[in-house]
């Protein structure tokens, strides 16, 4: 027995280290150092500003500058690199003002916030306190701070003290203060519906005198013994202060938007409209006060301030606005800033700038930097942009209510040139090579012509439903309504359109993208559905995009792109997936990369895709390598678009505030000369757009955005 017990041992044991040599070789694997391709990295920029007959030479050192090293110079329309300092903040900040080295920010949860700005860069909070209701605007006056707090009225803060700020008073007032300017004893508040009020601030705070006006009262400015009064959709009020503190109506000019704030220079009112951009009104003679002409912005006014001769105008999601006063009382539009979140109120302090910037808190913006801004090409048009395309030449962009609106892109701006009525809602537009077609919401499909001079509605088609997106692919619509059916017509050139087939799909669905027989549909955090087209009178649902797991929790599939054999598709806070299709029925993943926030639209020209992120911001990608995309930089600001297009050497986008902007794409230097991969020299062109521009290097596979702006006058 003892041979065969050896023979057992010995293949046991065998068995045994066969087995711990094959998990010893899985952990290797698992867990060897994997060599890394080169980072980039810049040690020092060298000669910056040495001329060259070709431009201007740069010199990098550092390391991993390989021979496919490619750089790009990016045009911050957003005009980033003017914020240079921020707080956080608890709630949402609605109000600033300043005194002195000391900021004061009104907070939704925190109240009122005392800040050191002593170092404007890295601003500090040294008190706080808690107040009822909202802090909507603040007046600072010697060591007190006037809070109108929404609809609690008002609140009177000792500031002695900055770290212990204290309640000394409160007023209740019969409606929503949105307003307050003190002026020595007296206060004149903005009570949104119940008007306007004189308050006696001695002791405890009363009402002295009521003056009711039509609309909602929200922001004043006062000049002498006149109170100017944006009152709501009732426009421009003007009211005179009579000797015992009554007030009496004067005139009023209507505005086209909801007036919300006022800022006056030079016997001319700027009044913030809303939607109705800045109007500017003459008060040379108060009883007559004469509207002289408006500015457009891109966002909703909310507040306005004049700083040394300069309008900034806080623009909502617009972010900053600055502009300057022209000889005819206009303004000249100087650019505009990105702030990360919505600026709500404006306030200086020294050689800066205050902004309250809702959920992002406090930032703080140099005042030296107006010089140096970069301005986009932007055109406000009526109604709302819902959809873009860009087609021979023209830019047609479906304007809601508004119709079909027909651009051109001159080279002086873009330019509104004809706009064609629809009888529904414009949502979105397609084209073939003789007809474009709009989506018009419960009123189905129309044709235009292309071939006319005039563009003008030659067919329609009704398909039940409220149509969402359309998409032309070999003379067949595809269209997605919004109980999350299909729609497949014949659109056959010279042809009546036709409904071919009409699929119901489980979920509703965002956008729609075909390549060759197979339609691929973004329904949101569900995913994207396959659907074999081949024939399109049956279409079938054959699948769905597989996603890895660890993506399914932040995915929000909204927009698609197919160029080619990849489909690109912008996947909320996952960011941006690149899928291969070979396979049509299961696409393959193939690269993917975070955006920083929330990927909701995207365009696509040749081996860039541009990403449209409403917190990370307007980014261009580098798809040379489809399995590491690379991020080139920001191109401008954090808004929702919808829809882009590149047009020429720009890429245009329909954005939700109201019109459509025009930006720069990335320029690629192409003169660089490289010497090993420690050292490369970049030939910068003459004749580039002023502004402020980043640098960034990449290789495809590795990129790197230098923090150091080029300024280029």
């Amino acid at each position: 027995m003892r041979p065969g017990i050896n023979r057992l041992f010995l293949v046991s044991g065998g068995c045994a280290l066969a087995y711990l040599a094959l998990v010893g070789f899985l952990l290797f694997s698992i867990f060897k150092p994997v060599p890394l391709p080169e980072e980039i990295v810049v040690t020092s920029l060298q000669s910056r500003n040495r001329k060259t007959a070709d431009g201007s030479l740069i010199t990098l050192c550092g390391q991993g500058f390989s021979q496919d090293l490619k750089a790009f110079l990016n045009l911050d329309i957003g005009n980033h690199f003017a914020i240079v300092g921020k707080m956080p903040s608890w709630g949402i900040a609605k109000a600033v003002a300043a005194r002195g080295h000391l900021g004061f920010l009104g907070d939704t949860i925190r109240g009122l916030q005392v800040v050191d700005l002593a170092d404007v860069t890295r601003p500090k909070m040294v008190g706080a306190l808690k107040l009822s209701g909202w802090p909507w605007k603040l007046a600072v006056k010697d060591a007190r701070v006037y809070v109108a707090a929404y609809k609690d009225g008002v609140h009177v803060v000792d500031v002695e003290h900055p770290e212990n700020p204290r309640l000394l008073a409160s007023l209740d007032t019969p409606g929503t203060v949105l307003d307050i300017i003190v002026e020595g004893d007296r206060a004149y508040v903005a009570d949104g519906p119940a008007g306007v009020h004189v308050v006696d601030l001695r002791d405890q705070p009363r009402i002295l005198t009521t003056l009711d006006t039509p609309g909602v009262a929200s922001g004043l400015w006062k000049a002498g013994r006149y109170l100017y009064v944006a009152d709501g959709e009732a426009g421009f009020q003007v009211l005179r202060c009579l000797p015992n503190d009554g007030l009496e109506k004067v005139s009023v000019v209507d505005t086209p938007g909801q007036a919300t704030a006022i800022a006056v220079l030079d016997n001319r009112a700027y009044v913030a409209d809303k939607s109705g951009g800045i109007q500017v009104i003459s008060v040379a003679q108060p009883q007559r006060p004469r509207h002289l002409g408006s500015t457009p912005l891109l966002g909703s006014a909310r507040s306005l301030e004049w700083i040394d001769g300069v309008l900034w105008v806080a623009a909502d999601l617009g972010g900053m606005h600055v502009f300057q006063p022209d000889a005819d009382g206009g303004l000249h539009f100087m650019g505009a800033i990105d702030t990360p979140g919505a600026s709500w109120d404006v306030a200086a302090v020294g050689r800066h700038v205050l902004v309250a910037d809702a959920k992002r808190g406090l930032q703080v913006l140099s005042r030296d930097c107006v010089s140096h801004l970069a301005r986009p090409r932007v055109l406000t048009l009526p109604g709302v942009a819902q959809g873009l395309l860009a087609k021979r030449g023209w830019i047609y962009v479906a304007g809601g209510r508004s119709g079909l609106q027909v651009l051109e892109n001159h080279r002086d701006g873009l330019r509104l040139v004809e706009t064609v009525d629809t009888p529904g809602l414009a949502i979105d537009v397609a084209a073939d090579d003789q007809r474009v077609f709009v989506a018009d919401g419960a009123k189905g499909i129309h044709a235009i012509n292309l071939r006319d001079k005039k563009h003008r509605i030659d067919d329609s088609l009704l398909l039940p439903g409220k149509l969402k997106r359309l998409v032309c692919r070999q003379h067949k619509l595809f269209v997605a309504d919004l109980n999350g059916t299909l729609h497949v017509v014949d659109a056959k050139p010279g042809e009546k359109m036709r409904p071919l087939a009409a699929m119901p799909v489980t979920h509703p669905f965002l956008d729609i993208a075909v390549s060759n027989d197979y339609a691929y549909l973004a329904c949101g955090s569900m995913g994207i559905f396959i659907v074999d087209v081949r024939h399109p009178e049956r279409p079938v649902m054959v699948g769905k995009v597989a996603l890895p797991d660890y993506l399914l929790p932040f995915a929000c599939a909204t927009s698609l792109v197919v160029d080619g054999q990849r489909l690109f598709v912008a996947n909320g806070l996952a960011g941006l997936q690149i899928y291969n299709l070979d396979n049509p029925e299961q696409p393959r993943l193939v690269g993917s990369l975070s955006t920083a926030g929330n990927a909701m639209s995207l365009a696509v020209s040749g081996q860039q895709v541009y990403v449209a992120d409403t917190r990370g911001g307007l980014q261009v990608v580098d798809c040379r390598n489809p399995d590491a995309p690379q991020t080139l930089g920001l191109l401008g600001f954090s808004i929702k678009t919808k829809g882009m297009a590149v047009v020429g050497e720009e890429l245009i986008a329909a954005t939700n505030l109201g019109g459509v902007i025009a930006v720069p794409l990335p320029f690629r230097i192409s003169q660089t000369t490289r010497t090993g991969t420690d050292r490369v020299e970049l030939s910068v062109p003459e004749g580039l757009k002023a502004g402020t521009y980043a640098l960034c290097l990449s290789d495809g596979r590795k990129n790197l955005v230098l923090p150091d702006a080029l300024v280029v006058d």
